[in-house]
């Protein structure tokens, strides 16, 4: 959908645009919010979610600035009042595609830093759900602990059993 509002370059605000002040929320708005409960999934950010969404939103749109009702938004997100499957089910998509889509530019902002942090991977995992999206169509942006445990460590060791006591040199066994 194609942007529309007032500019904002991080800096200064200016009045919203009328279907905002109407209540209704933009589809960038939403997405804006799925964002920043990715940046706020991430207990080791070195920076602050504001800052990296707001860098993000700014690079895939391709521009220096971002809306004011956006960059209110962010400033105002609430990470203990959000909720992932309210704010997907007010979003439309057209295929599956956008909705990988989103789950990639997700994933992006979470793994700036080429850390796994499985916390950031719980929530990608709760945004496919919330879009209705098999494992099958996301899981080359998920890790799997289980799978990396057994290819990378092998099975599990079995327990230790105590061998049995040495036959002492008089046939009969130490003990």
């Amino acid at each position: 959908q194609p942007l529309s509002g007032t500019l904002c370059t991080g800096c200064s605000r200016r009045p919203a645009n009328a279907d905002v002040e109407s209540g209704m929320v933009s589809r960038t708005q939403l997405i804006a919010d799925l964002l920043m409960g990715a940046a706020h999934a991430d207990p080791l950010r070195k920076r602050e979610p504001y800052e990296v969404v707001c860098h993000a939103l700014k690079q895939v749109m391709g521009a220096g600035y971002i809306l004011a009702e956006i960059d209110e938004r962010l400033r105002d997100f609430d990470p203990d009042t959000f909720e992932v499957r309210a704010t997907v089910a007010q979003l439309t998509f057209a295929s599956d595609v956008e909705k990988r889509q989103l789950l990639e530019l997700i994933a992006s902002l979470q793994g700036v830093d080429n850390v796994l942090v499985l916390d950031r991977d719980d929530y990608l995992r709760s945004v496919a759900d919330a879009l209705g999206l098999p494992e099958e169509d996301y899981e080359y942006l998920t890790f799997d602990v289980s799978e990396a445990r057994d290819s990378l460590l092998g099975p599990p060791p079995q327990p230790r059993t105590v061998p049995p006591p040495l036959p002492d040199s008089d046939g009969g066994s130490e003990g």
